[in-house]
């Protein structure tokens, strides 16, 4: 299991910026199964604004999530990991529930393709088991900038 503190000695993302909780599934560059953090916490007071009447957690923030695990699954795999960030590339996403703030949501991520830099792979999120986004994220793994 990977707590907050081993993902960012993968990934270079912080709070309030930082949505992976943990990583409680881990086969190193091939797939990961993780928690999405619990978005009451104040680090992210800026979904007060989406909607103050009724908060929904924006679908762009669950697809960053997903990222960020599918990062940790393909840069675990790297001897090189530490000198690397993954970007996205593209992504095709479906959004099938509405995510309110305090669901727990089950990630799953797996690497489906990975040629030189660039990588591929299936990405889902399950609330109380259904899906309720899934899709494909191409990315690339860079080196780190120097100021990282």
């Amino acid at each position: 299991r990977l707590a907050r503190a081993d993902i960012e000695r993968v990934l270079p993302h912080r709070r309030p910026f930082m949505f992976l909780e943990s990583v409680d599934e881990l086969e190193p560059g091939r797939r990961a199964v993780g928690t999405l953090a619990d978005l009451r916490e104040p680090d992210f007071d800026f979904l007060r604004g989406h909607f103050p009447d009724f908060r929904v957690v924006p679908g762009a923030i669950i697809m960053e999530t997903l990222a960020e695990l599918l990062g940790v699954a393909a840069a675990s795999g790297l001897s090189e990991a530490g000198n690397k960030i993954g970007v996205l590339v593209e992504d095709k996403m479906r959004y099938r529930q509405m995510i309110r703030p305090g669901d727990v949501l089950r990630l799953e991520a797996e690497v489906t393709a990975m040629r030189r830099n660039i990588g591929r792979g299936n990405v889902r999120a399950l609330l109380d088991g259904k899906v309720a986004t899934e899709g494909e994220i191409t990315f690339a793994l860079v080196d780190k900038p120097k100021e990282l």
